[in-house]
């Protein structure tokens, strides 16, 4: 499979988008036909109906896509790769929270029909009830994702610790039933996400969900950004944000699936933001050394007691606070924490 060109994070990257924007509509059939006529250039997406070369069919495509009559519809994934998906999608498997909370978002939770262990019974937020549990992407319940029919499953596209075992379960339906489609997704990296939610909606045939909730993203996003604007780098509040697993003193660095992103949206300061890793181990010395304004902890699904989100532990919370404060590396800044 040969990885296209990547388009930037604002453009649609869905095949049939000749024109290069954040939609398909008439204004892409227009450039397909200057592209025939030789007026245009050839774009990345101008190939709408993806079959190597541009022609009155792609202007076929784009009406298709444009009345929601279209049987397939080729995109690049999050992980960069070219999936086609056979439409309608009807029957989905998400491996991660992330997808699981678009597709809510835009209205198309009854699709969903499988789910990993570590969300399955979370049915205080999502709406997954009835959907089965199919493992997780260290330990896939094959069996299970197949008696399920899956149009299509939804795998993590940008985390490294993954990648292998995301390669396996694409490699492994493939050979056992071509006809589900995987497809590569994050919907947590702050930048990255409205182009996802938009590609989404074309997948699922939401697209007046998408943008209502992209409008509404979007919205704050530039409110949050303007009341940070003014506040000099110097003076943003200086954060330490630990990871759940394996161990301790574990942090995260720019490319961490959206975290560090978080943090720095939100007008903080990743103290360990210059380190040239993505999750790595640092010394207790070094977080005391950085002097933190706010220490952050994630605690994530099965490897967390006190579970997160809607319906967590109040009580190990506690715990896991008092853990940290109680750090003998600490002592020195503990009642800056209390």
């Amino acid at each position: 499979m040969t990885t296209p060109v990547n388009a930037s994070d604002d453009v649609l990257k869905v095949y049939g988008n000749a024109n290069m924007d954040e939609t398909i509509d008439e204004d892409d059939i227009a450039y397909v036909e200057g592209v025939i006529k030789g007026t245009n250039e050839k774009t990345e997406f101008s190939d709408a109906n993806y079959d190597g070369e541009v022609t009155e069919k792609d202007i076929t495509q784009i009406k298709q896509i444009i009345n929601g009559e279209e049987s397939e519809i080729t995109i690049v994934d999050s992980a960069d790769r070219i999936v086609t998906v056979k439409k309608p999608v009807d029957r989905i498997i998400c491996f991660h929270y992330g997808t699981t909370e678009a597709i809510q978002t835009i209205g198309a939770s009854e699709k969903i029909v499988g789910v990993n262990r570590q969300i399955v019974e979370k049915t205080d937020f999502y709406k997954i009830e009835g959907s089965s549990n199919i493992g997780y992407v260290n330990d896939p319940d094959y069996e299970e994702i197949l008696r399920l029919d899956p149009d299509v499953v939804f795998v993590f596209a940008n985390v490294p610790v993954h990648q292998t075992r995301v390669e396996n379960i694409r490699e492994t339906l493939n050979k056992t039933d071509p006809g589900i489609t995987v497809i590569g997704a994050d919907f947590v990296g702050i930048e990255r996400y409205v182009g996802e939610l938009r590609q989404l909606g074309y997948i699922l045939d939401k697209e007046a969900e998408a943008e209502e909730f992209i409008e509404f993203y979007n919205s704050w996003m530039e409110e949050i950004k303007g009341r940070l604007k003014d506040i000099p780098e110097d003076d943003r509040t200086k954060v330490y944000f630990e990871e759940y697993y394996p161990l301790n003193y574990n942090t995260y660095g720019e490319g961490s699936f959206g975290l560090h992103e978080s943090v720095v949206t939100a007008g903080g300061n990743n103290i360990f933001s210059n380190h040239p890793g993505s999750f790595f181990e640092v010394d207790p010395e070094a977080v005391i050394t950085q002097n933190p304004d706010v220490i952050l902890k994630y605690e994530a699904g099965s490897y967390a007691d006190a579970g997160n989100g809607f319906g967590g532990n109040a009580e190990k919370m506690d715990e896991l606070r008092d853990e940290i404060l109680n750090r003998s590396h600490r002592s020195s800044v503990k009642d800056r924490f209390k």
